[in-house]
């Protein structure tokens, strides 16, 4: 903080002109300096302050001369500290330690204390430059803060050289990746992140240092190989005239569960996993443009349950659903994986049988849904019991309208039901338009 000169001069006028020039010297910067300046005698009292010292501390200069300095400090603290601290003293001539002084309003203030032993008229006195270090205390605290909460956020957080060296990495880094902070160190970015690699590095920590910073989705392989998908928050930044990346990566495998499950909903049954009204009408329009092209017939089942709405009334939803499930697989198993079986409605199901060849190969299909619908399901030990009604139309016999292929074999399951029901019937069967009074 300040040195103090001696002279050590033959000419004892000399000397004393000096001594008189450096005391004056010091006095002045005794009483102008913004720190705190205290003179304490060797028992711990405090001889001389400045004003400084006294302004900040809420005390007049007259309260303060001949106040112990153990008044100054936290009660307790100079006990613990002070016999440490004299011993470094006494030892080195001085000392730079950090304290707490307490004001006279009872407010704490957090000190660093540059102690050094001199002589003041013959006597060796304790001077002290006092310094207000709250401001350093608040940054510091801030940056542990920071610091931890950084190694303990749930997101991973690197920086990286240039060359794609990993100089730090948090808790949730190493924890994600299955490496100890010593082996995760050791590695580059592309010895974990497949889709980098020391090939295309370069152009990206350019791309990065262009645009300053960006946010992209790729994967990371932990140590097991094991490769999940992430979010990354990369950011180019300067430090101490040193170049890095500061990124940020968070595990996004639930989110893209969530994004496939949407998109798979917006196709298929939640229910019975089978393609919705939305998939159908989307393979209809593919079915009828590989028919026209290649100049085939296709077949359009409409089923409708029969007896479905007792057995929601008499077991539940649960046990409907059940059902609509077990229904789906039999479905299935009369369908070839060249067609379509899907879930348009509560209890209506439609068929796509592309290249059908003819109404009969539309009609054994037809039948053997209706034969295997008929024998009795058994839902969480309920016996269901249910039937189906179907109509048939045929691309391009009866429509070549993709919109009034589905309605015409809608109005056959009508007729299907009119005529008692777990039967099928063609379009091109029905004598007038079919009647919607029946119910299921």
């Amino acid at each position: 903080m300040f040195t103090f000169i001696e002279f050590d001069s033959a000419d004892g006028a000399q000397d004393a002109d000096a001594s008189r020039r450096a005391e004056e010297k010091f006095r002045a910067l005794f009483n102008s300096v913004t720190d705190c300046m205290v003179i304490l005698d060797r028992d711990g009292h405090i001889r001389n302050i400045n004003r400084a010292g006294y302004e900040r501390l809420g005390y007049t200069r007259e309260e303060m001369i001949g106040m112990h300095i153990s008044q100054l400090e936290p009660p307790g603290l100079f006990a613990i500290k002070s016999p440490n601290i004299l011993s470094v003293i006494e030892k080195n001539g001085h000392t730079i330690f950090e304290s707490a002084h307490v004001r006279k309003n009872g407010l704490v203030m957090p000190v660093e204390v540059n102690c050094k032993i001199i002589e003041l008229d013959g006597q060796e006195v304790f001077f002290s430059v006092i310094r207000d270090i709250t401001e350093r205390k608040r940054e510091q605290r801030l940056r542990q803060m920071m610091q931890f909460s950084i190694d303990h956020m749930s997101d991973a957080a690197f920086w990286m050289t240039p060359d794609a060296k990993v100089i730090y990495a948090n808790t949730a880094a190493c924890r994600s990746l299955g490496y100890s902070l010593e082996e995760i160190l050791g590695l580059k970015m592309f010895d974990f992140d497949p889709e980098i690699n020391a090939q295309n590095w370069p152009s990206h920590w350019e791309r990065i240092k262009q645009q300053g910073s960006v946010t992209i989705e790729s994967t990371h392989r932990t140590r097991s190989g094991q490769v999940f998908p992430v979010e990354i928050a990369i950011n180019y930044l300067r430090h101490e005239n040193e170049e890095y990346h500061c990124v940020f990566t968070r595990d996004i495998t639930k989110r893209k569960r969530n994004e496939e499950r949407i998109v798979y909903l917006a196709h298929f049954d939640a229910v019975t996993n089978l393609p919705n009204r939305t998939l159908f009408y989307d393979r209809l329009e593919q079915a009828i443009a590989q028919a026209q092209r290649y100049k085939q017939k296709l077949a359009i089942l409409f089923l409708d349950l029969d007896g479905f709405k007792q057995v929601n009334d008499n077991f539940g939803h649960h046990v409907g659903d059940g059902l609509l499930k077990a229904v789906a697989e039999r479905l299935n198993e009369n369908a070839r994986s060249m067609d379509t079986v899907a879930r348009v409605g509560g209890d209506e199901f439609v068929f796509i049988l592309n290249d059908v060849g003819n109404a009969d190969n539309a009609a054994t299909v037809a039948n053997k849904v209706v034969e295997s619908l008929a024998s009795p399901f058994v839902i969480q030990n309920n016996i269901c019991s249910i039937g189906g009604s179907i109509g048939i139309s045929i691309f391009p016999d009866d429509t070549d309208k993709m919109e009034t292929l589905v309605k015409l074999a809608d109005d056959a399951m009508y007729l299907a039901k009119n005529k008692g029901k777990n039967n099928y019937q063609f379009f091109s069967a029905i004598p007038y338009e079919a009647p919607h009074e029946a119910t299921g």
